[in-house]
């Protein structure tokens, strides 16, 4: 994969912005393929406002793409974020899959998390349900 990296700071806030060209191993599946990835993420500080967004994409036969953004909120020892994700002719031409979530997280102490999060998966094809999860945990670091 190549990749471009760059990580801008302002006195307060951090910028990171991605951007990769995936390469993919030679085999019967992939021979000739390519793709395109770009991620920007935003965190004013260390409370308040982040921001995320991604668009990505390959050139299979169908093109799919996929695009995602995200809103989280950082206060004390939580944090709170809502994502919405849509792929575009996921498997085939005009079959789209989105996913929403809402989620939260507690930072316990120095390297423990708890963490729960409700998301909701739909694909736009006849006769098929949506995809309900509601999932917690925690996290140790060490």
């Amino acid at each position: 994969m190549t990749n471009a990296h760059m990580h801008l700071i302002h006195p307060g806030d951090e910028l990171e912005l991605r951007v990769a060209s995936p390469k993919y191993r030679k085999n019967k599946r992939t021979q000739g393929r390519s793709g395109h990835a770009i991620s920007a993420s935003w965190v004013a500080g260390k409370e308040g406002l982040t921001l995320t967004g991604s668009l990505s994409g390959d050139d299979r036969t169908n093109d799919p793409t996929n695009t995602y953004v995200k809103v989280g909120y950082k206060t004390g020892n939580d944090a709170y974020g809502i994502d919405y994700s849509i792929t575009s002719d996921l498997a085939a031409n005009g079959v789209d899959a989105d996913s929403v979530s809402v989620a939260w997280v507690r930072n316990l102490m120095k390297g423990v998390q708890v963490y729960a999060m409700y998301r909701v998966e739909t694909l736009d094809v006849n006769n098929t349900d949506d995809i309900t999860a509601l999932l917690g945990g925690a996290r140790v670091k060490f």
